[in-house]
């Protein structure tokens, strides 16, 4: 997933009482102003992987890589995030627009300049509110003499989530192979949870799970196929005094094709 602590704050009231000075310390945290401000990923190679965050407020601005000249920008309309920008070395590369209905995501359209310039549109239905249907790019042809995308292919996902905002279980279908998702996530604080609007764009972004407004226990995805068979992802979580993690360990197993992996997240915050 690149797919992104200041100590407790205290607070003096100096008031006159009879010459009497009282001072008063400790004050609550407000749990719903607690952001994450730095994020470091350290997979198998060992080799850390560091995004510092900016906000305005609850709504976040920037998520730039230290040491390097990468950087994600969000522009919101009221509490919506409406445009996701993505730059490598100072180059815009990706973009994400998204399109609302009541307040949920119903198209995004993207614009991939990696390689060419490849654009589509994720449709998104919500038969419910714990039920969502939408297609994602699945493949294509790319033709470097012209810069042009041909055979361009979907994936068909079916996404049932609980009333926590988080997945409960999932279908994808992609070039004739289907894919069935479970999950299982705690009761505790996400890192990023306080973000405003930030879910709404994440959720759908990965069937990995590790996005959601709880933090991902166990994932389990079982493929048909000559090539399918189980892998799971299982998630070991260290808390702060404020409940929300500091360190998550998200471990992988189970592909007769790749080996084993883990990826560590620290998260540092604002309080």
């Amino acid at each position: 997933m690149k797919k992104l602590f200041i100590s407790t704050a205290v607070f003096f009231a100096l008031a006159s009482c009879s010459s009497t000075d009282t001072i008063e310390e400790n004050q609550p945290v407000d749990l719903n102003s607690i952001l994450p401000t730095k994020f470091t990923e350290t997979n198998n190679s060992g080799q850390p992987y560091s995004m510092t965050f900016k906000y305005d407020g609850n709504r976040i601005l920037e998520a730039a890589e230290a040491g390097a000249s990468n950087k994600t920008t969000y522009t919101y309309n009221g509490d919506l995030i409406v445009r996701v920008d993505d730059y490598e070395n100072n180059k815009l590369v990706y973009t994400r627009e998204f399109t609302y209905t009541n307040g949920k995501v119903t198209a995004e359209k993207v614009i991939n300049k990696h390689t060419g310039t490849l654009t589509y549109t994720k449709n998104y239905q919500y038969l419910s509110d714990n039920h969502v249907q939408y297609n994602d790019y699945a493949g294509g042809t790319y033709n470097p003499a012209t810069g042009v995308y041909s055979n361009i292919t979907f994936s068909q996902n079916d996404v049932y989530i609980s009333n926590s905002g988080n997945k409960i279980s999932a279908t994808s279908v992609a070039n004739g192979v289907a894919t069935t998702y479970t999950y299982h996530y705690d009761g505790d604080y996400s890192p990023f949870r306080n973000v405003r609007g930030y879910s709404k764009i994440v959720l759908f972004d990965s069937m990995d799970g590790e996005y959601g407004n709880n933090n991902l226990l166990h994932q389990t995805a079982t493929s048909t196929g000559a090539s399918g068979g189980t892998t799971s992802i299982t998630g070991t979580h260290t808390f702060n005094s404020n409940g929300f993690p500091i360190k998550s360990v998200m471990a992988s197993s189970g592909s007769s094709v790749l080996s084993p992996t883990s990826h560590t997240y620290v998260y540092e915050y604002n309080k």
